[in-house]
């Protein structure tokens, strides 16, 4: 990789949301170590076995988002696929955790050279850039922000609407509400740390300061919109190699797939659905009635040890990279690392997306031809069926393949290394823009 830094540069990368928020960071914080940095994740403390296993320094931030999600509420909120509810719901659990998050991310960029803030921890970076004089990068594994009338904000429409005015109004609605539900939280603790009260929203202060800001996706399934500014690059996405991990080596899984032809793949990652018993009754029916196996990967959804048929395997966790290669098809939730990671494979998929750019990812998988999309909330038996009927005819299938052959697994990894060892060169040279704070 270009741009090597001295090992002495160390980069602390603050981390909030589901394993799909979180692996992606991993990823780049190998790719950053192997290029000469030390990066330190600090996320919620039921990653940190998972960070700690690929040899990243860790620093916890004291919440459980795994244990939010699986809760009555959570799983509630999830399922209603409502981004309404989702943001409501989201903004209150972020109220309870604020000061935890603060703190977490307060002690783990004490003795660093840089930070890099990711989407749910942009105002809390941005902060603490301006109080410690640090450097920040903005990284992003979904199109939230900047502002473009080239598509709609994925939180309230998956589709981009008849005209760009009404795009960038989703636009900024969205950072505005986002921000109000923040703010009073944030300039509390501005105001310990003797910093003045801030109105500037995340995505004003990154155009303001021309902060890089990396977007760790791309093509086939976004093209970079012609409104954003020079400092918004496409990286393309960042995918982990989880080769000698424990998910990767897991010999009853080595067994089914030589057992037998390919098989599908049904999992829904960190989404816990509210009855995960009728939706692996439902899988098990449509597989058999096709005449295809299947692996389950669980995910954090509570299957626990259920019974399966003969034609089924049920997991708790799967290494994507390893499996879905080996298999026909994929039906899952459609977050962005586990889309994409499909795309890398080049197996088509049946999207059942449940929130937030889930929906924005599906939609794209089927304009490109290589999948389809349904809302979560209309699973059922007959979408099921209908949907790997669908991925699994031969157009779909060549157009995945097609498509899969177009990703590189490392360049969204160096491609990230290089844009941020050059933005730290140039900061370090005195020509990046002085901080705007309000």
């Amino acid at each position: 990789m270009t741009g090597r830094l001295p090992a002495v540069d160390k980069i602390t990368i603050l981390c909030l949301g589901t394993r799909g928020d979180v692996q992606p960071y991993v990823a780049l914080a190998s790719a950053l170590k192997q290029s000469g940095f030390t990066p330190k994740i600090a996320a919620p403390v039921n990653f940190e076995a998972f960070i700690k296993q690929h040899g990243i320094d860790y620093a916890p931030i004291d919440m459980n988002t795994e244990e939010g999600l699986k809760s009555p509420e959570g799983r509630a909120w999830l399922a209603a696929g409502n981004s309404r509810a989702f943001i409501r719901h989201l903004s209150a659990l972020m109220k309870r955790h604020r000061r935890n998050l603060q703190k977490g991310c307060w002690e783990a960029c004490q003795g660093a050279n840089a930070i890099i803030g990711t989407a749910m921890t942009l105002a809390e970076a941005a902060s603490l850039s301006e109080k410690l004089r640090l450097p920040m990068v903005a990284s992003l594994i979904y199109p939230l922000l900047p502002r473009s009338s080239s598509f709609a904000n994925f939180l309230v429409a998956a589709k981009s609407l008849p005209t760009g005015w009404m795009n960038s109004l989703t636009h900024m609605l969205v950072e505005r509400m986002a921000f109000a539900d923040v703010r009073e939280d944030l300039n509390i603790w501005r105001a310990e740390m003797g910093l003045a009260p801030t109105r500037t929203t995340p995505s004003k202060w990154l155009r303001l300061n021309k902060t890089l800001t990396l977007h760790h996706y791309g093509e086939p399934l976004f093209q970079r919109p012609r409104d954003w500014m020079p400092q918004n690059v496409l990286t393309g996405p960042l995918f982990l190699n989880e080769a000698g991990t424990p998910a990767s080596s897991g010999a009853k899984l080595t067994r089914f797939l030589e057992a037998g032809e390919p098989p599908a793949f049904l999992g829904f990652g960190s989404m816990p659905v509210l009855d995960p018993e009728a939706v692996l009754t439902m899988a098990a029916r449509v597989t058999e009635r096709l005449g295809i196996r299947a692996v389950v990967g669980a995910g954090w959804s509570q299957l626990g040890d259920s019974d399966v048929p003969k034609h089924m395997l049920l997991l708790k966790s799967v290494d994507h990279g390893r499996l879905f290669p080996k298999c026909r098809a994929l039906v899952h939730h459609g977050g962005a690392g586990t889309t994409f990671a499909g795309l890398l494979s080049g197996r088509p998929a049946a999207v059942y997306s449940v929130f937030a750019d889930q929906p924005f990812w599906g939609e794209r998988l089927k304009q490109t031809g290589a999948g389809t999309h349904f809302r979560f909330s209309e699973f059922s038996e007959a979408t099921l069926l209908k949907g790997l009927q669908r991925v699994l005819g031969p157009a779909v299938r060549d157009r995945a393949e097609q498509l899969g052959k177009q990703l590189e697994p490392e360049a969204g990894a160096e491609n990230s290394v290089a844009e941020i060892s050059r933005y730290l060169r140039v900061s370090r040279s005195g020509r990046l823009a002085k901080g705007h704070s309000a």
